[in-house]
């Protein structure tokens, strides 16, 4: 369950028992409401370190949809489940993971599923060479799939796509020195090599 529901405050803390002109009765709009907790780090009962979003979306940074809609409730089930995160459906909490379109059913709520399972594709994705698929390149795999948030931020960032700065690999922090292109882009991770590719004319691959 989520913690605070135990706390002084009980139900009352989110949700006002006689009036409210928001939805399911919210004491705020969903966003505050949320930031009113997560707006700094918060280090939960197993050690992990939950990042406040509040110091982000201070700057000029782009928005991962739900938290652009104000609506945290579309990935994340407020009073609790048995999820990591609390989250909806299923998404990765590791670095790898071996590829099964139920693991990201989180993702493929929103996203098509195509962006990981077609190896090429014309249309799926922007992150391809050619038509080959880089999503599917990375993501679909057996054994060490690459899960979403090896690249990709889940709430804000700076960068184009959605794109972390670095990425945590065990104690390690990779940076992820990525430079868009005009039909493509370059990636200078410590993941690997430089590596470029260009959807209209393909970057022979190393």
């Amino acid at each position: 369950h989520h913690p605070k529901l135990l706390d002084e405050k009980g139900c009352q803390r989110c949700h006002s028992p006689h009036y409210s002109s928001k939805k399911f009765h919210l004491v705020k709009p969903p966003r505050q409401l949320c930031l009113t907790c997560h707006s700094k780090d918060i280090k939960t009962r197993s050690g992990r370190k939950i990042v406040g979003v509040q110091p982000e979306l201070a700057k000029e940074m782009k928005l991962h949809g739900p938290l652009a809609t104000e609506d945290c409730g579309k990935c994340h089930e407020p009073h609790g489940n048995d999820k990591f995160s609390f989250l909806r459906k299923s998404y990765p909490g590791t670095f790898y993971s071996p590829y099964k379109p139920e693991v990201y059913a989180l993702c493929f709520g929103c996203h098509k599923e195509s962006l990981a399972a077609d190896s090429r594709t014309p249309t799926a994705t922007k992150f391809r060479n050619g038509n080959l698929n880089l999503h599917y390149l990375h993501v679909n795999r057996p054994e060490k799939g690459r899960t979403c948030r090896a690249c990709h931020a889940n709430h804000v960032t700076k960068n184009p796509h959605m794109l972390t700065d670095s990425t945590s690999f065990g104690t390690w922090s990779i940076p992820i020195k990525y430079k868009e292109s005009k039909n493509g882009g370059t990636c200078v991770s410590g993941c690997h090599w430089s590596m470029s590719y260009d959807r209209e004319n393909p970057v022979k691959l190393r």
